[in-house]
């Protein structure tokens, strides 16, 4: 099944170098040899459908060198996931004309997982099957 909504993320770092001292070529080491720090971010957001939810792409640098790019990108992005399930969590009417409802009643297997019904009486109409 499709999903009703993808981020892309992607972000830029400076790098510096770590000046350090040479370590003891008879152990084992990780030598860190750079240091990234972020200065930037972009993420876009997109529906399955521009009219359920839309906004332009969020594109932030760093005004200042001490700006932590990082956890300004948690905490917009973090919004904007609340946003999108407020949005999926309103109620809406179910688009069921005729056809699908036909298709519904006709049904012996899920769309979904295949399967034949147990039950008949127990088939249940999946809102989210209107997306696909």
């Amino acid at each position: 099944m499709r999903v009703p909504s993808v981020i892309y993320a992607d972000s830029e770092t400076y790098v510096e170098p770590i000046h350090t001292c040479r370590p003891n070529p008879h152990q084992s080491y990780t030598m860190p040899y750079q240091k990234h720090t972020p200065s930037s971010f972009c993420y876009y957001t997109k529906c399955f459908d521009d009219n359920v939810y839309s906004k332009e792409p969020v594109i932030v640098t760093n005004e200042k060198e001490d700006d932590d790019i990082a956890q300004i990108f948690i905490d917009t992005l973090e919004v904007d996931i609340k946003d999108i399930c407020a949005e999926f969590k309103k109620k809406k009417n179910m688009i069921f004309n005729e056809d699908d409802k036909m298709v519904f009643e006709e049904a012996t297997v899920c769309h979904i997982c295949k399967k034949p019904f147990k039950d008949a009486v127990r088939k249940f109409r999946d809102q989210c099957s209107r997306m696909l």
